[in-house]
């Protein structure tokens, strides 16, 4: 609120915020919430040493290298690799939503997903389909095993009162079908109305 994305910090609007990968082993992975001063973009070298991660013990130097500390808290229990993170406006006087949209981390889950909090830092929502993709329907006339989508990413900038528009791109584990079928590997555009849970939170764009 009022230009702090990060309200228990007094200071929060001098960083910016980064949800970061991680990983806790084998097939398990999680998202964490980093940040850089405002300040120092220009340094953002690890070994400046301006990095800081949410730890159990609040915002903390992020001194090792690349990887996450054991005692980085886990904002959202999925982690995908690249996904979008926005603030949904309220009415006056009540607060608004953060709202991920993300594709699934499920293997071969065939959708895009969306997960919403009342802050950055949690607790965020189970992730929710958001979008089927059809291009990995045994329907759809192109379909092929291989194809997978992913980076599914909002923007704000093309939506309009009550809408939510947001990209996805699918390709294939087989290089031969990309380069054969035109309709892979290339942006595609989902204009829909806004996820019911930014409705029932009261949102109005």
């Amino acid at each position: 609120a009022n230009g702090n994305p990060y309200s228990a910090d007094l200071n929060g609007s001098a960083y910016a915020y980064f949800f970061t990968y991680g990983a806790t082993g084998g097939s398990s992975h999680y998202t964490a919430l980093t940040r850089l001063p405002l300040a120092n973009l220009a340094q953002a070298a690890q070994s400046a040493g301006h990095w800081q991660y949410l730890g159990t013990s609040g915002w903390t130097a992020w001194t090792t290298p690349a990887a996450l500390p054991a005692t980085a808290v886990h904002v959202m229990d999925v982690g995908p690799t690249e996904f979008t993170v926005r603030y949904h406006p309220a009415p006056t006087g009540q607060p608004g939503t953060w709202l991920a949209v993300m594709p699934s981390t499920v293997y071969f889950d065939k959708q895009g997903v969306y997960s919403v909090s009342k802050s950055l830092n949690g607790p965020w929502s189970r992730p929710e389909t958001l979008y089927v993709y059809p291009e990995m329907q045994s329907s759809n006339p192109n379909y092929t095993p291989n194809v997978f989508c992913y980076a599914d990413k909002e923007h704000p900038e093309l939506e309009s009162p009550g809408s939510l528009t947001f990209t996805y791109a699918c390709n294939s584990i087989v290089v031969d079908e990309v380069l054969k079928n035109m309709k892979l590997y290339h942006p595609v555009i989902i204009t829909m109305p806004q996820p019911a849970a930014l409705d029932q939170a009261g949102q109005s764009k």
